[in-house]
């Protein structure tokens, strides 16, 4: 990967939504709703979770060769390492189990 060639606009935005306003939205929907409280555990860790590396096996499969799709996934797992314990404790914190 080549570092002075990264689209930092499109990389900002995909981590900005896949990694804080979709757990953010599914926080916000499941504080509201009445389920136990795994699935709403299990509904907020998959909306935290990176983009999935098959992304990139899918593109080189189509023959497809976006360098954008390989460092979303790349940079996605990276800033996850803070933003999962951040999201899991935020949900801990909020959501005592009764």
């Amino acid at each position: 990967m080549r570092f002075k060639k990264i689209e930092f606009f499109s990389l900002s935005y995909l981590v900005l939504a896949k990694l804080i306003l979709l757990p953010l939205a599914a926080m916000l929907i499941i504080t509201n709703l009445d389920m136990p409280y795994l699935m709403k555990l299990l509904i907020l860790v998959q909306a935290a979770m990176p983009s999935a590396t098959s992304l990139s096996v899918i593109t080189t499969h189509y023959r497809f060769k976006d360098a954008l799709i390989s460092e979303g996934i790349f940079y996605t797992h990276l800033v996850s390492l803070v933003t999962i314990p951040l999201f899991l404790s935020l949900f801990f914190s909020l959501i005592v189990v009764k």
